[in-house]
């Protein structure tokens, strides 16, 4: 009887030979020849572990003498590694196919942009008989600073039972069960068991062997050519591709981005430098390049960083930009606040074209994403529905360092209540919340002010309107709490009576003033997807209004 085996199945791309699969040259492997395919293998290498050298700063050693009387020293503990991959091709109707089964850290021998990416996950989605068969699940979410979590279920469930956002959420990895209440379920059971798990390979413990590989190499195949999955709801991991395993498209891309910095203007408007993270722009008195301190500048301007760098006869591209740096220089200290590498502060956006077909990539905090040509329309349909959407508050210019002075002369101005930096402890420990940076009690406005600097900053943004928001209709006693430091701020009582009453504006800070921003392509959708909660969840109204920045900073600090 067949064992059960774990094998991790990856599916070469079909334009690979197999010199372009492994790292090595597949000659340099020792190799192990079947009629159903080839063993590439690395010899054992047995060692000591990194962790007794590690920790004990010395070998752990034991003596012990042979039969012939001899005495040897040899080592407690010893590792060794196998690695190895063995390689089944085969030919069908619609051409040849190759797959790569690696054993032990085989993994390691194989070129990471040698096999299609999410081939797994789709053979997952695919082949379960039912959404509601998920136990567990990994998502890239991209909505504020990008991050990587996994989600398990204490029971089978559906996708709704992992509260994704289909906008901003990217399917990584997902497992789930086939039901063997299901006849074709329980064909595939007999093959690859009841549990099956999908990222990039497709992973089982199975009655599996060499003798009867071939099937399942040939049901998962199918299962990945299928389009099931936008049957059962799926379809929309299709919108956005985090693309890191394929070296090639990441080598035309970084070729192209290099061709676009040579002609770059100031009416570029699809690549740009801002501020990857979020700071305290109170607390730092400009940016400068190099080590020249003295030479000051307010905002993060591309062209002005190329002409930076020309005059230092440094070459404008992207292993300049790596190689080089940017600093915030620290208003209290004569030493920079923060420091980035050129690169990381770089965004653009990417068109490649193959003669019929044009794909968008967007680069942001280093990292490249493929667009889905249908989702980018839609994404910039809604965003422009909700970014054009104005309030009636007559904003003053920006004439300040930062957004706390604006806030107090806008109050001062408008006759609003500022609650800039007036924060309501919530849910224990030291989290805090600010309700708002100014109030509109006669309007019914709730306002949040940012200046503009980059994708992070403007996702911490559009996060503080909805959670205020959210926190202010559903939690009664957050209301009070909030009811009761407004009160306190304004000199006199003051109720909400009912939140929803009250529309919420984030006003935006920037140089040009005008109500189009150059904004980062994720941040589109991030709003996006605030938006659709606030209007369609909550009934609020949202509104954006942009504020000009005139304000010039004193070049002597």
């Amino acid at each position: 009887m067949t064992e059960r085996n774990k094998l991790n199945i990856y599916y070469i791309k079909p334009s690979k030979t197999i010199t372009d699969v492994f790292k090595d040259d597949p000659e340099n492997y020792k190799k192990f020849r079947f009629e159903e395919g080839i063993l590439y293998y690395k010899p054992k290498h047995i060692r000591e572990p990194d962790w007794v050298q590690g920790f004990f700063k010395q070998s752990l050693m034991i003596s012990y003498t042979d039969e012939g009387g001899v005495e040897h020293k040899s080592n407690i503990f010893n590792t060794a590694s196998s690695q190895a991959v063995f390689i089944r091709e085969f030919e069908d109707l619609n051409g040849k196919h190759m797959f790569a089964i690696p054993f032990g850290t085989g993994i390691h021998m194989l070129k990471s942009d040698s096999y299609m990416p999410n081939f797994g996950l789709k053979c997952v989605l695919n082949l379960i008989s039912e959404d509601t068969s998920l136990r567990k699940l990994s998502k890239y979410d991209i909505s504020s600073s990008p991050k990587q979590t996994s989600q398990q279920l204490s029971k089978k469930g559906s996708q709704i039972d992992f509260n994704l956002d289909y906008q901003t959420d990217i399917l990584t990895g997902i497992t789930g069960s086939l039901n063997e209440k299901n006849e074709r379920d329980r064909t595939f059971i007999n093959l690859i068991g009841k549990t099956i798990t999908g990222t990039n390979k497709f992973s089982v413990s199975a009655k599996a062997d060499i003798k009867n590989i071939d099937k399942i190499l040939k049901l998962v195949k199918a299962a990945y050519n299928s389009s099931k999955y936008k049957k059962k709801g799926f379809g929309w991991i299709d919108n956005v591709s985090y693309i890191k395993n394929d070296s090639m498209l990441l080598e035309k891309l970084n070729a192209e981005l290099d061709i676009q910095l040579q002609k770059i203007s100031d009416e570029n408007e699809k690549i740009w430098l801002a501020v990857p993270e979020m700071i305290k722009w109170e607390e730092i008195t400009g940016f400068y390049f190099g080590r020249d301190k003295k030479k000051l500048v307010d905002d993060l301007n591309l062209i002005q960083y190329k002409n930076y760098l020309e005059s230092k006869d440094k070459p404008f591209n992207i292993n300049t930009l790596k190689q080089n740096h940017i600093y915030a220089k620290d208003a209290q200290k004569d030493e920079p606040l923060y420091t980035w590498d050129a690169f990381q502060c770089l965004n653009a956006e990417i068109e490649l074209s193959n003669g019929y077909q044009k794909r968008t990539f967007m680069l942001i905090d280093k990292n490249w994403y493929e667009v889905n040509k249908d989702f980018k329309s839609d994404t910039d349909k809604k965003f422009n529905d909700y970014f054009n959407n104005t309030s009636d508050i007559q904003f003053i210019e920006c004439n300040f360092p930062s957004e706390d002075n604006y806030n107090k002369e806008m109050a001062k101005q408008k006759n609003l209540i500022c609650m800039d930096k007036n924060v309501i402890s919530y849910g224990g420990g030291n989290s805090k919340i600010e309700v708002c940076d100014l109030l509109d009690e006669i309007g019914k406005k709730i306002i949040h002010v940012k200046k503009y600097s980059g994708s992070s900053v403007l996702s911490h943004l559009f996060s503080q309107g909805l959670v205020s928001m959210q926190l202010l209709i559903k939690d009664k006693k957050f209301l009070r709490n909030a009811e009761k430091r407004i009160s306190e701020v304004k000199g006199d009582n003051f109720v909400f009576n009912n939140a929803r009453d009250y529309d919420l504006v984030y006003a935006i800070i920037t140089k040009s003033g005008y109500n189009t921003i150059n904004m980062p392509f994720f941040s589109k959708v991030n709003l996006n997807s605030v938006c659709d909660r606030l209007c369609q969840e909550m009934n609020v109204k949202v509104y954006f209004d942009v504020i000009k920045n005139i304000y010039k900073k004193n070049k002597a600090n």
